[in-house]
């Protein structure tokens, strides 16, 4: 949206064009998605009659489509940012680790561990807690 506005600069007059700031509608755009995203998967958890910690439960794939999104933007940065090596980097990782994150939200990589360490939500834990550490230290470097 432009806005024009004239004002007199000495003797003759100046049109000005003030454009409103871009940056805020992806902003405004994602939280809109993200709120009707949420909403529509509790709906969808409460209907199903599935408990939500059940393998295959409409919220595990709703969990796994939203990184796949943010997997998603996080490579669209990456494009966006490919002058600078560091953080195209930073992207790059950023969407990897979000992509292992909905592979195993869909498929349950973590579940095959059991066997091997015993409990097997270590596993996640810490591929939840190495995914921001990771990008982290990317950043810093």
């Amino acid at each position: 949206m432009s806005v024009y506005m004239t004002h007199e600069a000495g003797n003759a007059y100046a049109t000005e064009i003030i454009t409103e700031d871009p940056g805020s509608r992806p902003v405004i755009f994602l939280s809109c998605f993200f709120v009707c995203y949420i909403a529509a998967a509790l709906v969808t958890q409460v209907y199903s009659g599935i408990h939500p910690t059940l393998d295959h439960s409409p919220l595990d794939y709703f969990t796994g489509g939203a990184l796949w999104v943010l997997s998603a933007i996080c490579l669209l940065n990456a494009m966006s940012n490919t002058r600078k090596f560091l953080r195209l980097m930073f992207w790059l990782g950023g969407s990897a680790a979000l992509s292992l994150l909905a592979i195993d939200e869909f498929i349950g990589m973590h579940e095959a561990t059991e066997s091997v360490v015993g409990d097997d939500d270590h596993i996640k834990v810490v591929m939840w807690a190495a995914t921001p550490l990771a990008l982290f230290l990317i950043h810093r470097v």
